[in-house]
């Protein structure tokens, strides 16, 4: 029982570390508005929520996100500080969001140079593209969940 306990008590700490670092706080592609609101509570002290967007304002760092008009998480986006050079920061990021292997250069509607990975479920992350002042954009986007959801 005590094995149990422990073994239950491990799982729920590491899945706790890993949630602190996920600078989207958890929010994903697929999440309800409630889902993405439950997640922020607390954590941004700038929220704002009107569909069909969300978004949360924390010191510098800005998390978007654009739903579908079924009420599902279609892009997430984030606008960060970092002092990292572009390819580390947007390897930092994928690796911290679950994405794994190297990235491939690419331009998502033909803007600026980024990262991308591309998941299993059809979520592409786009990381790591440069804006002024030392901020990094990056996005999560499913169109899978944009064209199941009827969304344009």
């Amino acid at each position: 029982m005590l094995r149990l306990v422990l073994a239950v008590a491990l799982i729920f700490l590491a899945q706790a570390s890993a949630h602190a670092a996920d600078r989207l706080f958890g929010i994903r592609p697929g999440m309800s508005g409630a889902e993405i609101v439950a997640a922020l509570w607390g954590q941004c002290p700038d929220e704002w929520l009107g569909p069909p967007y969300v978004s949360c304002v924390k010191d510098r760092v800005v998390i978007g996100v654009s739903l579908t008009p079924k009420d599902r998480a279609r892009w997430v986006s984030l606008r960060d500080p970092s002092t990292l050079p572009q390819r580390a920061y947007a390897e930092a990021l994928a690796a911290e969001l679950g994405f794994e292997g190297p990235p491939e250069a690419c331009k998502e509607n033909n803007t600026y140079p980024k990262y991308c990975w591309y998941g299993d479920d059809g979520t592409v992350l786009y990381a790591g593209e440069v804006y002024p002042d030392g901020i990094y954009f990056s996005a999560l986007e499913n169109t899978r969940i944009k064209v199941e959801d009827g969304d344009d």
